[in-house]
């Protein structure tokens, strides 16, 4: 620990690791096509993207979130915050890009549980 004020707290650390993962990120979409929108409402979709995903899989008692396939054709009507974490619009793609996870095997997962 440090010689004064308060110790590092791991999640201060984690903290910090997104900060900057989510500074580079954002950087690399703000060059990307279809995507307009200024770097600080990037940053709170993506923020908002992890903290959705976050209480889902905590509600839902899960570290890794499968895929749902549903209708093209009704999905106005079926369309859910899960369809968000796995939809195909230039700001969804573009902010589950940003964020730290990664998709296998039709799954999505955080790229670290302590993220999460």
């Amino acid at each position: 620990s440090e010689s004064h004020g308060q110790p590092t707290r791991r999640v201060d650390i984690y903290n910090q690791f997104v900060d900057m993962w989510l500074d580079r990120e954002i950087q690399k979409a703000m060059s990307q096509r279809g995507i307009t929108m200024v770097p600080q409402q990037l940053r709170l979709e993506a923020i908002e993207f992890m903290r959705q995903l976050s209480v889902y899989m905590v509600k839902q008692n899960r570290t890794k979130l499968p895929q749902r396939i549903t209708s093209t054709l009704f999905a106005f009507e079926a369309r859910s915050n899960l369809d968000v974490f796995f939809g195909n619009s230039p700001l969804e793609k573009a902010v589950r890009d940003m964020v730290p996870i990664r998709t296998s095997g039709g799954f999505l997962t955080f790229n670290h549980k302590t993220i999460m």
